[in-house]
């Protein structure tokens, strides 16, 4: 930058005239900072569209993983039909109505074992997302405090003006 000042003697005031050498340097480091902070932000969206795909697929796992144990457990069903003559030697009376009994209490208690191992399966998982979701909060929350500090100097820039 150069500066000259020259000085009238009619009025008794300094006028300063501003002559920028620079005025490409300057347009181009402005260039820059907008460049970086654009593939930044662009750097940002990428990474929230990257984290909720793996949301995404956590719960669709999880859900196909259910599916396979149901598959599974209707297997298990067949099996046990199979154990009915090994099941006579712990009962007292062999009867058709103990027999029927006894198999829907052992449907029932499969039937609560995969309702409970299927549970576990979304608790599980919903806390992976709930560590996820705090994750993204913390980042979140850190952006909120500099955007804040911003704001409180901008506040007190604008009071020293007035």
């Amino acid at each position: 930058m150069l500066y000259l000042i020259g000085v009238r003697k009619s009025d008794s005031l300094v006028s300063i005239l501003t002559v920028t050498w620079n005025k490409a340097a300057k347009r181009d480091r402005e260039e820059r900072r907008l460049l970086e902070r654009h593939n930044a932000e662009k750097a940002e969206r990428e990474q929230v569209r990257r984290e909720q795909f793996e949301s995404r697929q956590r719960i669709d796992q999880t859900y196909h993983k259910m599916d396979r144990e149901a598959e599974n457990s209707a297997g298990s069903r067949a099996r046990a039909k199979a154990r009915g003559p090994e099941r006579g030697r712990y009962q007292f009376e062999a009867t058709a109505s103990d027999d029927e009994v006894e198999d829907e209490i052992d449907s029932n208690l499969e039937e609560l074992g995969g309702l409970a191992g299927r549970l576990k399966m979304l608790a599980m998982t919903a806390g992976q997302e709930v560590d996820s979701q705090n994750a993204k909060l913390g980042k979140i929350t850190g952006k909120v405090d500099v955007l804040d500090n911003n704001v409180v100097k901008s506040t007190q820039r604008l009071a020293r003006v007035k």
